[in-house]
């Protein structure tokens, strides 16, 4: 019988926001360069098809010996999140949660950085949600492992929460990749 053990953990706000288009060096900087075009008015104005959300990719179940990973969404946007091998930093899996929704699944056992965006519309895995996303980086590592007692996994709330006790870091598109 596998005990499932898990950890909790709040986003807390960062404020930060990608800047993508007025980073001169920045390899991501011109990602949507194409994607604007001028408006009547002179404005320039972002254009791009909505596409499908991704479907979920790397993930396992207890069933598969992996730890238990449950991801809750509050209201208001999607989210889309890409956990990477922290030694290697080789993406793992990739999870795209509606708003509003909890995902659960599991992953094998190990160390897992979390890179995620969110946004209302989804233009695919080259613009992600737009210019107007984020994308954050959790400043601790997601430990899934065996103990004597069982499996012990990850339970994550992502919602802007002051004082929350999930500090991050601004990411850059490349992190999604």
């Amino acid at each position: 019988m596998i005990k499932k053990m898990r950890t909790a953990a709040v986003l807390a706000v960062t404020g930060f926001s990608l800047m993508s288009c007025s980073q001169g060096s920045d390899p991501d900087a011109d990602v949507y360069d194409d994607y604007y075009a001028d408006g009547a008015s002179g404005d320039t104005e972002f254009s791009a098809p909505e596409r499908r959300p991704p479907a979920d990719r790397g993930i396992c179940t207890a069933s598969q010996g992996c730890a238990p990973l449950t991801i809750h969404t509050s209201g208001g946007s999607n989210f889309y999140l890409v956990l990477k091998d922290s030694n290697t930093q080789r993406k793992a899996a990739t999870i795209y949660i509606r708003t509003g929704q909890t995902y659960r699944g599991g992953m094998p056992n190990g160390s897992y950085d979390i890179y995620y965006t969110s946004g209302d519309t989804w233009y695919g895995k080259e613009l992600f949600f737009g210019p107007e996303a984020t994308v954050s980086k959790a400043d601790s590592t997601m430990d899934f492992f065996e103990t004597a007692n069982g499996l012990s996994g990850v339970e994550l709330t992502l919602q802007a929460v002051l004082g929350g006790n999930l500090s991050t870091s601004q990411g850059r598109l490349s992190d999604l990749r």
